[in-house]
């Protein structure tokens, strides 16, 4: 128990990767995953809209249509595959879509994270972390669809979409800054009489 409460706490170091999916539990003992849920150390958020279909090698981030067997009043999720005419018609257990979110505040008072210290007013770092940048690349420079990327980098496509919206927004900052940047340097000079400072105000008093 020790050991994966540290591992969910490393897990709220990476922006993004807060969330934990069915799949992924698929492996824990049994009756962990409830036993976390009810100490409050996971809570249960919006489910997904897919899941990663494992029928071939190639691993498609799927979103199943939700169906209802008039027969049995079973309700799954039905998916045709398109790209593997020798799959066709797949069934997904919507169980699956289910999903988790780690509550830092609940492994803080276990003591598995370090208690916040108060905010102080600083400049947030516009660096990219390496999961931004991983992610942008895969996105921007490779091509890749979101789906591809979260398989690729071994998280949900849900991550994939946090941590590109912070490194999209971290550089439109940055591009922000450069061209305001460059309309100061290029402001035309001042005609309307006034007197401009040298650049030591010193200067103007002796």
């Amino acid at each position: 128990m020790d050991k994966l409460l540290a591992k969910l706490a490393e897990r709220l170091q990476v922006f993004g990767a807060d969330i934990i999916s069915a799949d992924e539990t698929a492996d824990w003992p049994t009756g962990k995953l409830d036993e976390l849920v009810g100490e409050g150390v996971l809570v249960e958020i919006q489910h997904s809209k897919g899941v990663v279909c494992n029928e071939c090698e190639e691993n498609c981030f799927i979103e199943p249509y939700v169906r209802t067997n008039p027969d049995t009043g079973k309700t799954t999720g039905v998916f045709v595959c398109t790209r593997n005419p020798d799959i066709g018609r797949i069934e997904v257990d919507l169980n699956r879509l289910r999903q988790w979110e780690i509550s830092g505040e609940k492994l803080e008072a276990l003591g598995y994270t370090k208690k916040k210290t108060k905010k102080r007013n600083r400049k947030v770092s516009s660096d990219l972390t390496p999961k931004e940048t991983e992610v942008f690349t895969l996105i921007h420079v490779q091509k890749k669809t979101p789906q591809q990327a979260a398989i690729e980098m071994q998280c949900s496509p849900q991550n994939v979409s946090n941590l590109l919206t912070k490194a999209e927004a971290k550089i439109k900052a940055r591009r922000s800054h450069s061209i305001n940047w460059d309309k100061t340097r290029k402001l035309p000079e001042d005609n309307r009489g006034q007197v401009q400072l040298s650049e030591d105000p010193l200067e103007e008093e002796q």
